[in-house]
Parts: C-alpha cells; structure tokens; sequence
C-alpha cells in the first residue's frame, strides 16, 4: 500500500533529525528501505509521490492462439 504524502514527509523530518534511514524508519514505524527510497527520489529532483509508472504485462495468450 503506497504511503500518504503526510507519512512520507515525517519520514523526511525523522531521516533530518537521525542522520540514517534507519533511524527514520524506527520513528516512522516503515522499513529503512522505504525510507531510503523516497529519500533517493527526493534527492534526484523527482516526485515522492508520483505512481512508478510500470510496462503493461502481454494479454496471456495459449498455445494454440500463437499460431
């Protein structure tokens, strides 16, 4: 479930306040990973809160279908 922007930015002050992202996800109650990838949005100029935009999977087609 994706994190509100709210919650992503009391990751941000606790990650300001500890220095480690794993401090910030003790306090915030998330995994450091969590943490350390917003973290990682935010510093490369992106948007924390934007979807990842993810390629659409084929339709399921069977063998017969594949001609």
């Amino acid at each position: 479930m994706a994190k509100s922007g709210r919650e992503i930015m009391e990751s941000f002050e606790a990650l300001d306040l500890s220095g480690t992202a794993w401090s910030a996800a003790q306090l915030t109650g998330c995994d450091a990973k969590t943490v350390a990838r917003y973290v990682a949005v935010r510093d490369a100029g992106g948007d924390p809160l934007a979807r990842a935009v993810r390629p659409r999977l084929a339709p399921f087609r069977t063998a017969t279908q594949r001609g």
